[in-house]
């Protein structure tokens, strides 16, 4: 599915954790993107790389499908190098629900 190919497009792990995308810098993720999703959705794929570290995350951590998985997941975000990983993960960790997130 077109999301799934996008969600690749957006990881944030390093070659080494298996990333297909294999730290993709952001020139690339844009790149890829517009072949994905055409120039008319210019403005679609600058949000998308804005938040790409919390976009990742947020359905990574929705798709693990065990513990390990998880602790992986929150592993590579404590460590991405924008920081942006790591304030999405503590911002999650303080909200009780979703109800919460206004």
């Amino acid at each position: 599915a077109l999301a799934d190919r996008v969600l690749t497009v957006l990881d944030i792990r390093p070659a080494a954790e298996g990333n297909a995308a294999g730290g993709t810098s952001i020139r690339e993720c844009e790149n890829q993107l517009l072949v994905l999703l055409g120039f008319e959705r210019f403005d679609l794929i600058k949000t998308l790389l804005a938040n790409r570290a919390r976009i990742w995350g947020c359905v990574s951590l929705k798709r693990a499908s065990s513990e390990a998985t998880r602790d992986e997941v929150e592993k590579v975000l404590m460590e991405e190098e924008s920081g942006e990983g790591k304030r999405m993960l503590e911002e999650l960790r303080s909200r009780s629900t979703a109800e919460d997130w206004r």
